[in-house]
This record gives structure tokens, C-alpha cells and sequence, in this order.
């Protein structure tokens, strides 16, 4: 389901007039393990992230790394190397369980047409996470 829906989104913006320049589409990829949240896009491991909550932007991990992606196999790309830095460990049933939880985000940012464009029915910026 998840290619299948990264390649709808980049299709998507190929379709919408100006949509290389008005969709901003970023990726974050974190892993929670032993109840500690794990940045899989940091070069060295090393940040500390943070959960907050926040009245404006709710629920948010603070410090993450946010990657701008510009096509649907640069997704599976990033998706596979993230992967790779996953923590496993064996179990009774599976020599390479994974022993985590993977959250991957795209945030996709949609700005608006100028004014003198044709509408194509977003009037103001459109932002939205998958």
C-alpha cells in the first residue's frame, strides 16, 4: 500500500499545474525502541529527539530529520536505506526480528496559484501528512 500511495502523491503533483514548484513533499523516518525514539535519516545516530506536545502543532518529535524528496523511487530509496538501521535482535521465532516500531511521515505542503493563474480549486496553502 505504501509505494503504491507515494507513487499516487508524486503523480499527483506531475498532474497539478506548476506541481514540481508549488508541492514541497519532505520525509522523516524515526524508529522507537526500548521506549526511546531514534532518528533512522541522522548520519551518525547521535541526535536526541524529543516528543512534544503542542497547542499550535500538536503532537510533534523535536530535533528529527526532515529530508525534502523530489520522486517516488527516491522515497523507496531513503526507505530502504532507514531500514537497514533498524534495530533487530533474535527471538525464539524470527532470527532477524525486528525489535522496534518504524514510523515513516511525508509532509506534503501544496502553495496556492498567483492570482493571475487559473484556479484549480486550492486557493491558499494545503498541508497534510501521510
Amino acid at each position: 500500500i505504501i509505494p503504491r500511495a507515494v507513487f499516487d502523491v508524486f503523480k499527483i503533483r506531475q498532474n497539478l499545474k506548476d506541481g514540481k514548484d508549488r508541492v514541497k513533499i519532505e520525509m522523516s523516518y524515526l524508529e522507537i525502541y526500548n521506549e526511546e525514539a531514534r532518528d533512522l535519516f541522522s548520519a551518525d545516530g547521535s541526535n536526541t529527539l524529543y516528543i512534544r506536545d503542542s497547542k499550535n502543532d500538536g503532537v510533534y518529535v523535536q530535533n528529527l530529520t526532515w529530508v525534502s524528496v523530489k520522486s517516488h523511487s527516491q522515497v523507496t530509496k531513503l526507505m530502504e536505506s532507514a531500514s537497514e538501521k533498524r534495530m533487530t535482535a533474535a527471538t525464539q521465532m524470527n532470527a532477524v526480528s525486528s525489535r522496534s516500531h518504524a514510523i515513516c511521515t511525508l509532509s506534503i505542503i501544496i502553495a496556492p496559484l498567483s492570482a493571475t493563474d487559473e484556479n484549480d480549486g486550492i486557493n491558499e496553502a494545503s498541508e497534510g501528512e501521510m
